[in-house]
């Protein structure tokens, strides 16, 4: 599996007519991290993550993908899921899952694995994919995503449409594929999920970064009330953002 591999966001800005969303962004992931990408709805991380992956050209700075191997292996390495994934209605949930994680065969262990942790069963994959819900839908693409093995790993609240037995089963494989080198980043506002998995917070509002650290970086900035309290100490800095502007 390929090493020192890093997602870094150079100076991103990017404005839609006369909208800025995204304004001279710039974080860095590193492998065997997990990057939670966080902010208000709105906030710029979904433009961020399409403009990652090639599906929008910024107005400015780029998003660069490194490693220490061969520069045509990294785009086989990459593995995104959008707010809204790109599922065949016409095919099944197993097809799908074939045909968009570009495997003839899966690893058995693994993929009972991740199935399990996305709360997939057999039944779910022999209905075609018009039949599903906004939230199985997400799910399905994320286990085409994890089932890649990708060394880049960036999904779009992946949490959607999960129970807390099937978060914490989903947790657990994420967890796993840092310690095996991957570089990743997900966007959400679970606060009350990410403090045992993730490594690191970028914090977007109105299109700019208003925190770029560690989770114990991030207490330091809550008050005596609020300092254990993550999804309170996000709603503080915004709220000291606001008074700001």
């Amino acid at each position: 599996m390929i090493k020192n591999n890093s997602i870094k966001s150079n100076n991103i800005s990017k404005n839609f007519k006369d909208k800025s969303v995204l304004r001279n962004v710039s974080f860095t992931c590193n492998s065997n991290e997990i990057t939670f990408l966080s902010g208000l709805n709105g906030a710029g991380k979904t433009t961020w993550i399409r403009i990652a992956c090639g599906i929008l050209i910024p107005n400015s700075g780029n998003v660069v993908f490194e490693n220490d191997g061969k520069s045509d292996l990294i785009r086989k390495n990459i593995s995104v899921v959008l707010d809204e994934p790109p599922i065949y209605p016409g095919l099944s949930g197993y097809d799908n899952l074939k045909l968009l994680s570009g495997k003839r065969k899966f690893k058995i262990e693994y993929e009972e694995k991740i199935l399990l942790s996305l709360n997939i069963d057999k039944d779910f994959l022999l209905l075609r994919a018009k039949e599903y819900s906004l939230g199985q839908r997400h799910r399905l693409a994320v286990a085409c995503a994890l089932l890649r093995e990708p060394q880049y790993l960036i999904l779009d609240e992946p949490t959607i449409g999960l129970d807390p037995f099937s978060i914490d089963l989903l947790i657990n494989v994420l967890k796993e594929q840092a310690q095996n080198g991957s570089t990743i980043i997900i966007t959400g506002q679970d606060f009350h999920i990410i403090e045992n998995f993730v490594d690191k917070i970028v914090l977007l509002h109105n299109g700019t970064i208003l925190f770029d650290g560690c989770i114990s970086e991030f207490k330091k900035l809550g008050n005596e009330q609020s300092k254990n309290n993550l999804a309170d100490i996000f709603k503080s800095i915004i709220n000291n953002s606001e008074v700001v502007k």
